[in-house]
Order: structure tokens, then sequence, then C-alpha cells
């Protein structure tokens, strides 16, 4: 009986662990996710800003 108790604790705790490490893994693909559409984001704002600085040139 306690070989079947402690299997079945180690399977909850497998199973539980495994679900930690997934929500993990998620969070962290989000959260990088976040960081690659922010800079994303500049380098478009920057590209902008310099065509902006570039056609000012131009017409002078």
């Amino acid at each position: 009986m306690s070989l079947v108790v402690n299997f079945l604790v180690f399977a909850a705790g497998l199973v539980v662990g495994v679900g930690a490490t997934l929500l993990y893994i998620q969070y962290s693909m989000y959260s990088q996710v976040g960081k690659i559409e922010e800079q994303m984001k500049q380098v478009s704002d920057l590209e902008e800003n310099l065509m902006h600085e570039f056609d000012d040139e131009d017409r002078d």
C-alpha cells in the first residue's frame, strides 16, 4: 500500500512540476516577445525620424 501511495505522490508532483515548468516557459516567451516588439517599434520610430530628416535636407 505504501508503494502505491508513494507512486501516486510522485506522479502528482511530476504533473505539478511539469505544469509549473510549462507556465514559466510560456511567461518567459511572452516576456521576450514583448521586449522584441518594443525594440522593433523603437527601430521603426528611428527609421521614420531619419527619413523625415533626409526629406528635410533634400528640400533645403
